[in-house]
């Protein structure tokens, strides 16, 4: 049976309306040896208030608050605060199912030096209000290359699903520059560095994007971003003596970022840059989550070719 502390950290922004029900799962979990760690970050609403009426009903619940610096700033601040010998990061709009520490927990101590994920789900309104789908990354990985190479490839796992040794978060911070995919970021250099993952089939609830989501926000400073990110991901690839497959999922990765530098105005300076972190040749292929017209152009130009064509038609519709 499972024993170890598990430190839960929630960085917390304007979410009154949402982290009642985010802390509620935690403690509704039947594991009960843990602590949430929750780092306000200059919330102008309501939002401490509802975490200290938590906080003052199970000491479990610690709030810190802090000047806004960003959320990878708060997960870093609470990962310093974190006591427990694995972390989980909760965002303050999602929740996890009731098995989910304890499980989680039991595969950590018994492949120490593994990560764990677990399954998961939309949601909109209430977890269990969008359809349970199998996913590809539902199953054990024994190789971080394949991993990594099955996320990379759209198969993503959000961050709560992931449970992991607090020796692998200390020794890699979130990067406080980034203001897109800092999670992609941090967690493909967390799977690089772990033997391999272990699935557990409790549900994690990622509560959908709305309109004006940070993650749909465009300009110079988000895409700068996502360039680092791709910088991350080769390094990540050069780590682990990458093979053909990881090789073509980063090529995948990098296509995503090209395709939205083409199609969008404030963001088409960038499309040269995106395009010299390509690896291999001009033939690379698009994603085959690519419009028919789009793989048609690939096959027929070369994926540069093709996006610098793409680029071109955005700019005189």
């Amino acid at each position: 049976m499972a024993s170890s502390l598990v430190s839960i950290v929630i960085p917390s922004f304007n979410a009154q309306s949402t982290i009642a029900a985010t802390l509620e799962s935690c403690i509704q979990q039947g594991y009960q040896v843990w602590e949430a760690i929750v780092v306000d970050d200059g919330s102008a609403d309501e939002t401490t208030s509802v975490v200290q009426q938590f906080a003052n009903r199970d000491e479990r619940v610690q709030l810190f608050s802090r000047p806004h610096c960003g959320a990878p700033s708060a997960r870093n601040f609470g990962v310093l605060k974190a006591r427990g010998a694995f972390v989980k990061f909760l965002d303050a709009d999602d929740v996890i199912s009731p098995g989910m520490l304890e499980r989680q927990c039991q595969l950590l101590e018994e492949f120490p030096n593994y990560i764990a994920h677990a399954s998961w789900v939309h949601f909109r309104e209430s977890p269990g209000d969008v359809a349970h789908t199998v996913r590809s990354t539902d199953r054990d990985f024994n190789d971080s290359a394949e991993l990594l190479s099955t996320v990379w490839n759209g198969a993503m796992c959000p961050l709560h699903a992931w449970m992991m040794p607090k020796e692998l978060v200390h020794e890699r911070a979130w990067d406080e520059t980034l203001t897109l995919n800092q999670d992609g970021a941090f967690m493909a250099q967390i799977i690089a560095h772990a033997e391999g993952s272990k699935f557990s089939k409790e549900v994690a609830y990622y509560r959908r994007p709305t309109a004006g989501h940070v993650s749909q926000q465009m300009g110079r400073q988000h895409m700068e971003s996502l360039l680092r990110v791709l910088d991350i991901y080769r390094a990540v690839c050069d780590h682990l003596a990458s093979s053909k497959s990881l090789k073509d999922a980063y090529n995948h990765q990098v296509y995503t970022v090209a395709y939205r530098s083409s199609t969008h105005p404030e963001e088409y300076k960038y499309l040269g840059a995106a395009l010299t972190r390509f690896t291999g040749t001009n033939r690379e292929r698009g994603p085959l989550s690519a419009s028919f017209a789009m793989r048609m152009l690939v096959q027929l130009l070369g994926v540069k070719s093709a996006l610098r064509l793409r680029a071109i038609v955005s700019r005189l519709q």
